[in-house]
This record gives C-alpha cells, sequence and structure tokens, in this order.
C-alpha cells in the first residue's frame, strides 16, 4: 500500500509548508492581550463579560472561515482537474497523430509505392507535431508562474524554430525577481496575426509556404526580412538574425550534425523566487513594512524641505511584468490546429481521426482557459479584508469572555484559537492559487516530467510495432484459456492447426460460464469461514431450516 506524499516528506519539508510562520506574529499579539486582560482582571479591574458572543458569534464566524477554505480548495482541485485534463489531451494526441496518421505527405495512387523522402517527411512531422505536444505543457507550467517568454532551458529547444505570434497574455502574473535580460523581449516591428487563416505553415503538398502576413521566427526580425523576396508574389524571405543551431560533428559517426545554440543565456526549467529573510524570520516582514512606511514619510519630508517635487527615477521596467507578453501555449494550439488542417486538406486521414484530434486541442484550449480562470478568480478582495478583521474582533473580546472559566488558562486558549482561526485562513490564502512554487502547490514539473516520457517512450516504437500480427499470434498469448488454470492452445496453434470455428465456438461457451479468479477466491473465503464458524460451535452445524428450535 503505497504511502500519502505528506507521509513520505521530509522534517524540513513539513516545517517548510506549515502556516505557523506566516500567522506568528499574530499568535504572539492575541496572546499579549490575553495575558494583558488576565492581568487587569486578576490585580486591577474585572473585565470579563458573558460568554453570549462566542456562543452565537463563534458559530457563524466558523461557517465563513470554512466557507473561504473550501473556496480555495475548490480552486485547489480545480487546478488539478484542468491538469489532468492536459495529460489526457496530450496523450491522446500523441496516440492519434502516432498511431493513425500515416507515414505519407499525401496519398499516393493505387498501386504507387511511397517514397522514402515522402516517408521521411510524413516522419518528422509526426515527430515534431507530438515534440509541440510536450512543449504545450512545459509552456502551460511557465505561463502559470508568470514566467513570460522561451527562454527556459526545457521550452527553447522545442520552440525555439517556431514563427512567433503576438497573442496578447491573459495572466496577468509578475515576476520581477527575474533578469529581463534572459526574458524574451517584445519586438515593436513584430505583426500581429490578423486571422486564424494565417496560419498557412503547412501546405497540402507537405512542404511550407509563407502566409500573406509575414509570421516572424522566434529568433527573427522584420527588419532583417524585407531585405530580400521569394517567389513571384513577392512575399518577405525570413531571414535569421542569428543562427538557432549549430553545426558540430558526431563523434560517433563522423557525420555533421546540428545542435541548438540559444542567442542568450536560458533560464533554468524551475525558476522559484528568491528566499528572503521574511521566509525564515516571523517578524522581519512586519519590520520591513514599518521601515519602509517611516523612510518613505522622510524621504517625502526631505524633498519638500528643500523644495523639490516628489519624484521617482524612472527604472526599466522587468519585462516580466508588461501586460502584453506572449501565451505561448496558445500559439502552439494554433500551430497543432494548422496542422490538422493541413491533414484535412491533404485528404490522408479519415474523419474519425479528424474528429479525435480536434477534440484533443479543444481539450487543451479549454484546460488553458480553466488554468487563466484559476488565477485570475481569486476571492474578492473586500470579503478577504472583512473577513480578517471580523476575526480579529472575535479574538480581541475572546479574553474577555474565557477569563471568568479559565483563569490564567484564557492565555494558552486564545494563542491556540488564534492558531485556529487564523491558520486556516492562511491556508486559504495559499491554495487559493495552486500552480505557484508554495511548497503546498501542485508539482507541475512531474505532471510535465511525466508527459514527456510517455511521449519519448511512445515514439521511440515506430508504427509497425503496434501491427497485432507482431504480438498477438504468439506461444505466450493464450486466448481461450479461463483461470485459475490459465492452459490452453496457444494462438499460434490455433492459426496453425486450423481449429474448427464450431470448437472455438465452443470454447468460448464454456470458459463464460466458469467464475473468475476473484469469484473462486470469494468462494474458498466463504467456505472457509463456514468450517471455522462450525469448529467453534459443533453444536450449531446440524441445525437445518425444518428442524426449528
Amino acid at each position: 500500500m503505497s504511502e500519502a506524499p505528506v507521509m513520505r516528506a521530509s522534517g524540513l519539508s513539513h516545517i517548510k509548508a506549515t502556516v505557523l510562520w506566516a500567522i506568528l506574529p499574530e499568535i504572539f499579539f492575541f496572546t499579549s492581550v490575553a495575558a494583558a486582560v488576565c492581568l487587569l482582571s486578576e490585580y486591577v479591574h474585572n473585565l470579563d463579560i458573558a460568554t453570549t458572543l462566542i456562543t452565537v458569534f463563534g458559530t457563524v464566524l466558523g461557517f465563513l472561515v470554512s466557507f473561504r477554505t473550501s473556496s480555495a480548495f475548490a480552486s485547489y482541485t480545480e487546478g488539478r482537474r484542468l491538469w489532468s485534463n492536459v495529460i489526457l489531451a496530450s496523450r491522446s494526441f500523441s496516440r492519434m497523430a502516432w498511431l493513425h496518421v500515416p507515414n505519407y505527405i499525401h496519398p499516393p495512387a493505387d498501386g504507387v509505392e511511397v517514397s522514402d523522402d515522402e516517408k521521411r517527411r510524413a516522419l518528422v512531422e509526426k515527430k515534431s507535431a507530438i515534440n509541440l505536444v510536450a512543449a504545450f505543457s512545459v509552456a502551460t507550467q511557465h505561463y502559470c508562474r508568470g514566467e513570460n517568454g522561451i527562454f527556459f532551458a526545457d521550452l527553447y529547444p522545442l520552440v525555439c524554430y517556431l514563427p512567433r505570434y503576438r497573442l496578447p497574455t491573459s495572466s496577468y502574473i509578475t515576476r520581477p525577481d527575474l533578469d529581463p535580460l534572459h526574458v524574451a523581449q517584445s519586438e515593436p516591428s513584430a505583426l500581429e496575426t490578423l486571422s486564424a487563416s494565417a496560419l498557412a505553415s503547412f501546405s497540402a503538398s507537405g512542404s511550407t509556404i509563407a502566409a500573406a502576413t509575414p509570421l516572424l521566427s522566434r529568433n527573427s526580425s522584420l527588419v532583417s526580412g524585407v531585405s530580400g523576396f521569394s517567389g513571384p508574389g513577392g512575399l518577405h524571405e525570413r531571414k535569421p538574425t542569428w543562427s538557432n543551431t549549430e553545426p558540430v560533428m558526431d563523434p560517433a559517426t563522423g557525420s555533421e550534425i546540428h545542435q541548438i545554440k540559444s542567442p542568450r543565456p536560458l533560464l533554468p526549467a524551475r525558476n522559484p523566487p528568491p528566499v528572503s529573510l521574511d521566509d525564515w524570520i516571523p517578524f522581519y516582514g512586519l519590520f520591513h513594512d514599518i521601515y519602509s512606511l517611516c523612510r518613505g514619510r522622510a524621504r517625502k519630508l526631505h524633498k519638500a524641505a528643500r523644495g523639490k517635487k516628489d519624484y521617482h527615477r524612472r527604472k526599466r521596467q522587468p519585462i516580466q511584468g508588461q501586460k502584453d507578453g506572449e501565451n505561448v501555449p496558445l500559439e502552439i494550439v494554433l500551430l497543432l490546429s494548422g496542422w490538422v488542417a493541413a491533414l484535412q486538406r491533404r485528404k490522408s486521414i479519415d474523419v474519425p481521426t479528424i474528429n479525435s484530434l480536434l477534440a484533443a486541442l479543444q481539450s487543451f484550449s479549454d484546460s488553458l482557459t480553466g488554468l487563466e480562470r484559476v488565477l485570475l478568480s481569486p476571492i474578492p478582495l473586500a470579503y478577504s479584508i472583512h473577513l480578517r478583521q471580523v476575526i480579529w474582533i472575535y479574538l480581541l473580546f475572546l479574553p474577555t469572555q474565557l477569563h471568568a472559566t479559565f483563569a490564567w488558562l484564557t492565555v494558552p486558549a486564545t494563542a491556540i484559537t488564534t492558531f485556529c482561526f487564523l491558520g486556516f485562513l492562511q491556508i486559504g490564502n495559499e491554495i487559493e492559487n495552486p500552480l505557484g512554487y508554495d511548497a503546498s502547490d501542485l508539482d507541475l514539473e512531474a505532471f510535465t516530467a511525466v508527459i514527456r516520457k510517455e511521449l519519448r517512450e511512445m515514439t521511440a516504437h515506430p508504427v509497425e510495432e503496434a501491427d497485432p500480427a507482431n504480438f498477438f499470434f504468439v506461444d505466450s498469448n493464450l486466448p481461450f484459456a479461463t483461470p485459475p488454470e490459465w492452459s490452453g492452445q496457444s494462438a499460434r496453434q490455433i492459426i496453425e492447426e486450423k481449429v474448427p470455428l464450431e470448437e472455438l465456438a465452443a470454447r468460448l461457451k464454456a470458459g463464460g460460464g466458469q467464475p473468475t479468479l476473484a469469484e473462486r477466491e470469494a468462494e474458498l473465503l466463504r467456505k472457509r469461514t463456514e468450517r471455522e464458524r462450525a469448529e467453534r460451535h459443533p453444536y450449531r452445524a446440524g441445525w437445518g431450516p425444518a428442524q426449528g428450535v
């Protein structure tokens, strides 16, 4: 029996995942208030009041905190469900693309054998499309975490050759801690895609054609692209400003191969925010806010005394904070949809296969939209602020109602109550966005790793290996065997000996009436239980329905 993830976590993970450090200043504050109330009530003046407020107000407050936590957990489960849909769509699209899309660009004429060159082009297309499926999950992971662009170690090799679109992002999560020089910068000369018809990356003959609106390469600019013309239509030729690949020699074969080379240093696949003192010192955040407030006021007074206007030096805004960033996952869906459209134009696959591919693409789009909804639909700010204010009022008056019964035990009772109420409130705040780097967030790296490993394993086996003739008609396959013996003629023997169909039908009929292995085990367990009961109570063993008492 496998353990739950929380049981496998280390002690350090438990310490980092707890909300105690986030609410510890508030626990100390309300505990100090409780201690002050006890001191005043014992030695100065009795501050006890009736406990009616605990009975009425505490029940209502419990429901409100429960609703807050339940709403946040709903976002958590929604994020996990949407990522399950991404995994399901990746498996479905890749399986259909690898096995059901034929190894030719366009259907051959009757009696004409498909050339090796066309098989190579079809294989390259299929493998490239499945690589884009893996890139979608990786791009979605970075997109949900506000990591704009493609210059990441796990994403750039998969999408660096693609044309670039100016699809605006719908997630305005900022990551100012990332180095702007490492992020894909927005080019002013980039042209926006006018419609989905401009996605003409694949033609019916399998060759790449240019669209009426020139699409920028990831590593190209329009300035360098207009230097030449290609074709009679005068379409702009796209010339990369730098090379995507660098030719190197393969030491094993001695032939020249290409190695992907990024024009700038790539960020690592995982980019959690830097650890600050606030993560380890509970009071540091409070002291830092007070210090910043006092310093800001002192700066204003200083500038006012000098008679100058209050101004801030303009700093270069981080690229991650720009709201017109790239929506790389949606670009990948558009390109995959263009490939399916090319398959439709070629008439190389049937309608059910096209529908399955389009359904998987629709699932990709739905999942991306749902993840954006999880990111951009938090609990209303007014509700969160009001709920915290109400909890504070409740905890401030709690010691005056507990002192009459608990005396000095009011201090630890208030600390425990504060930990419970504010702890659940903080948990709701943390799991409301389950797609980040917090200890309680979803493990997106594990999801993307599963997808990439499955796709690599799927494409590692040629399509010919999926032919049933390779594994159905073998000696180890006993199609008519039944439990528990699991013995009989093999599939190869049945074919070679030409067993009559009547005999095979009789075997099927005989095997259908036999109990399964689980049913046999249940029957044996029932008989053993009856035998043990008869041994414990031998005088009841001979009783029957007709004997009575």
